[in-house]
C-alpha cells in the first residue's frame, strides 16, 4: 500500500513589488547588496532556493561555525580564495605556498593584513581537511556556505 502523501501543487503567489520594496529599504545597505547579489547569481545560475541542494545538518552547522569564524576574523569579508604559489629560488629550496584573498559582497578586496589571511585560511582548513589546499584553487562562499574548487580538471589525453 502506498502511503505517500499527496501534496496539492500551489500556484505561485504573485509578487507585491510595493511591499517588497518597503522590506527591503528597512535593511541595511550591506545587507541589501547581499541579497541583491544573491537574487542576481540565482538569476544567473538559473536555480531558484526550491531546486538548490538542501544541506545535510553536519554540512548546515559546518557553513554557521566557519561563517562565524570567518565573519570574527574580518567582518565584512564574503568570499575567501585560496591559490597555491609555487616558488623555484629559496634558501630551502622549492616549496609550496597558498596566498589567501579575502573580498567583500562586491568581489572588492578587503584591506586585511597577515594575520587575518593566515587566521582564515587556518578556519577552512580545519573545516575540510580532505581539500588539496597545496596543489587546487579554492573558493569559499560565506553566505552561501560552499566551498568551490576552481582548478580545472585535466583532459585525459593531456595526462
Amino acid at each position: 500500500m502506498n502511503r505517500t502523501r499527496h501534496y496539492r501543487q500551489q500556484a505561485p503567489r504573485a509578487a507585491d513589488w510595493s511591499e517588497l520594496w518597503s522590506r527591503l529599504r528597512t535593511l541595511p545597505a550591506a545587507v541589501r547588496l547581499s541579497a541583491l547579489a544573491d537574487s542576481a547569481a540565482r538569476i544567473a545560475l538559473g536555480g531558484t532556493p526550491m531546486n538548490a541542494r538542501r544541506y545535510s545538518a553536519a554540512e548546515a552547522v559546518r557553513a554557521v561555525m566557519v561563517a562565524r569564524s570567518l565573519r570574527a576574523v574580518a567582518p565584512n569579508v564574503d568570499t575567501v580564495q585560496t591559490t597555491p604559489v609555487f616558488t623555484e629560488a629559496g634558501p630551502r629550496g622549492p616549496r609550496i605556498a597558498v596566498r589567501v584573498h579575502l573580498a567583500d559582497v562586491l568581489h572588492l578586496p578587503l584591506a586585511a593584513d597577515a594575520d587575518q589571511h593566515r587566521a582564515a585560511y587556518d578556519v577552512l582548513r580545519r573545516a575540510y581537511p580532505r581539500a588539496q589546499w597545496q596543489s587546487d584553487e579554492y573558493r569559499y562562499d560565506v553566505r552561501a556556505g560552499r566551498l568551490h574548487r576552481v582548478t580545472p580538471d585535466m583532459p585525459a589525453d593531456a595526462r
